[in-house]
């Protein structure tokens, strides 16, 4: 009895056991952890006290392990929750979130384990430098709006700072996963978040609103039709895992029916099509055009072979059983109208949202004209008060945000903001491309090649959604520019020894 008691208090002792576990059995331990831990607290207050010897407990793991914190921060903040209802955790003068907390035990790892290992070495990657002059121009950019236009300290610093310091998990990442297992859970670990949230998004379309399973915007599709757009904490997650996914189908070399991404990517092509985001859709399209231009015949012949026989599926098979029942016509109607906007270029560029995005980038020149070195500060207002362009019935000012990613930053943060950012998504996606075939593990390299257009794309969806510089988009951003330096830089390694 004393033994099983002691066995039970011993954290170390329980750590062992878990690290002895299969890799899958611990993603998912890890993942639905963090999800069960941040739903009781969010439920309850009085959870708090009972889970901070929990909360110990996984940061040790968080700093033995890494990876599972990159995980647990992707599982808070990027899959079902709104920053809303995550736990803070009060400071003197504020709070901090608890992904913030994740990410300060993953940043003070580096130089502790440099200072206790001698076999441990500081990775730097091209990136560096202007990613740290990006995170330089912020603080710059945050302290004209707090002393040029009085904002609120607490309202710069508790959102639109704190967004961008969230680019320093790629310094995490680079510096701390390192090896080949790491890699591994690290991106099972993401495809598994994309997963449960496209099934929970495909659920959600299903019980409509009798039901809430997540936050996020849950909404009408189009008018005349009662059929539901998701918009997920985790879309951007979704958005990478789709094309990672076809990526590694296409080059992986086995049938692709014995992949297990192709059976995930209905799941996750299921929750792409439920966000009616033509932005994503039509950037995914022009990655994969880029990717079959990138292959080898072999691998184009496979490519287009596979999309033959899911296009024949879809026309087949998918279409008519969404017919045998009201709310699958209905979804599918409305889904098929949505993509063949993508094609009636006339008719979307004279839509009402695309006006709005008009009207934001002719006053968002001005402000970039008026302000072009260090821009207005963080959200400093750019434009007036216009009809439906002002505050919106939640009490959401939009007068400071712009749809277009690239003239938010220009607006916000001037060139001093914007050259090093566009410096280091340059480098990010250069050395993509440069280095994918020099990869000699086939999922590696998947991963290289998959991220890297998942950024071409992201790229080209930024043109309409600020992602750039909003909290998931940087982690995600953070997150796959980060994996591909490790990636490149420990085959290197291996190639040179």
């Amino acid at each position: 009895m004393n033994r099983f008691l002691a066995f039970r208090i011993n954290p170390a002792l329980i750590s062992l056991v878990l690290w002895n576990f299969p890799k899958i059995f611990q993603v998912i331990f890890f993942l639905l952890s963090a999800l069960i831990l941040s739903s009781l607290v969010i439920i309850s207050s009085s959870f708090q006290v009972i889970l901070v010897p929990v909360g110990v407990f996984f940061l040790y793991i968080i700093a033995k392990k890494p990876e599972i914190g990159v995980l647990a921060i992707f599982a808070i903040a990027a899959s079902i929750f709104y920053k809303q209802a995550i736990p803070h955790i009060p400071i003197p003068g504020g709070s901090l979130l608890v992904t913030d907390v994740i990410l300060l035990v993953l940043l003070l790892r580096i130089p502790f384990k440099a200072l206790t290992d001698r076999s441990f070495r500081l990775l730097t990657t091209p990136l560096d430098f202007p990613l740290l002059f990006f995170i330089f121009a912020a603080f710059i950019s945050a302290s004209i709006s707090i002393f040029k236009y009085g904002l609120d300290f607490k309202l710069i610093v508790g959102t639109d700072l704190q967004a961008i310091i969230y680019y320093l998990l790629f310094f995490a990442i680079t510096n701390l996963i390192r090896e080949k297992k790491q890699i591994r859970v690290l991106f099972g670990g993401l495809f598994g978040i994309a997963t449960i949230v496209s099934l929970l998004m495909i659920l959600q379309a299903r019980v409509v609103n009798s039901v809430r399973l997540m936050y996020g915007r849950i909404e009408t599709a189009d008018q005349g039709s009662w059929a539901t757009r998701i918009l997920p904490p985790g879309e951007v997650v979704i958005f990478i895992a789709f094309i990672s996914a076809i990526c590694a189908i296409a080059i992986m070399n086995r049938p692709f029916f014995r992949s297990v991404y192709f059976y995930l990517i209905p799941i996750l092509g299921g929750g792409l099509l439920l966000t009616y985001n033509r932005n994503y859709w039509g950037s995914i399209i022009l990655s994969l055009l880029i990717f079959m231009l990138l292959i080898s015949k072999r691998g184009r012949k496979k490519f287009l072979g596979w999309l033959a026989i899911v296009f024949v599926f879809l026309m087949l098979v998918i279409l008519p059983l969404t017919r045998l029942s009201k709310t699958g016509r209905v979804y599918s109607d409305s889904i098929v109208e949505r993509f063949s906007s993508l094609f009636t270029v006339k008719e979307t560029f004279a839509s009402s949202s695309l006006e709005w995005r008009k009207i934001e980038n002719e006053y968002a020149l001005r402000s970039i004209i008026q302000h072009p070195f260090l821009g207005t500060g963080l959200n400093v207002k750019y434009r007036p008060y216009l009809p439906n362009m002002g505050i919106d019935k939640t009490g959401w000012d939009s007068t400071s945000y712009i749809h277009n990613g690239y003239f938010s930053i220009l607006v916000n943060m001037g060139l001093l903001g914007f050259l090093p950012f566009i410096w280091f998504y340059i480098h990010f996606l250069v050395r993509g491309f440069s280095n994918w075939r020099k990869i000699r593990d086939n999922i590696e390299k998947s991963i290289v090649i998959g991220f890297t257009l998942s950024g071409i794309a992201f790229s080209l969806a930024n043109l309409a959604m600020p992602k750039l510089i909003e909290w998931r988009g940087i982690m995600v951003i953070a997150t796959i520019a980060g994996m591909n330096e490790a990636i490149i830089r420990r085959n290197k390694r291996e190639s040179h020894e």
